[in-house]
């Protein structure tokens, strides 16, 4: 049995296809096999955190498995896939290498939610009456729209015109 490490596009090669990849799906369109109008692969263009782009490839038999989680925009956590070459004026993308999933490819699709919960939780910290979760300075510049989360924002202390404060801060410790 494999053992699978986290990794990315560049650590893939033809012989070292252990690697979980995480990425998103920039593009998806499905595609007819020249001369077999019947049979129609699910073509990809993927994308990791390290915005390395990859080609990918979904074959006819295993479309109806995958077309519709590997959307545009889904982020997938990939493992046992193949990798193969393309020869160069095939390429979509600068990378020699394409992706092929197979039946037994085991992906995992993440909501960017559930990305942004974990993300933003604080489960080892007890909520405390005295504790700010957020300290930000007000300008002419920063509206209220500029955040984009559904918790609500908890002022301490709102700072109105931070120019002014430091400067009388400056002048009263020079007396």
């Amino acid at each position: 049995m494999a053992v699978f490490v986290s990794g990315y596009i560049n650590d893939l090669s033809a012989v070292k296809d252990n690697i979980t990849l995480r990425v998103r799906v920039l593009r998806s369109w499905t595609q007819v096999i020249y001369n077999k109008p019947h049979v129609k692969n699910l073509e990809m263009i993927l994308l990791d955190e390290n915005n390395t782009k990859m080609q990918a490839t979904c074959r006819m038999a295993n479309v109806n498995q995958f077309k519709n989680k590997l959307v545009e925009g889904a982020a997938v956590k990939l493992e046992r896939y193949s990798l193969g070459e393309i020869q160069p004026k095939y390429r979509m993308v600068n990378n020699a290498l394409r992706l092929s999933f197979l039946s037994n490819t085991l992906s995992e699709f993440k909501e960017v939610e559930e990305y942004r919960l974990r993300l933003f939780s604080r489960e080892d910290v007890e909520p405390s009456e005295n504790t700010a979760s957020r300290i930000s300075a007000g300008s002419k510049f920063s509206t209220k729209d500029d955040f984009l989360n559904k918790y609500p924002v908890k002022n301490i202390v709102e700072l109105l015109d931070v120019e002014k404060v430091q400067h009388t801060h400056c002048q009263q410790s020079l007396l």
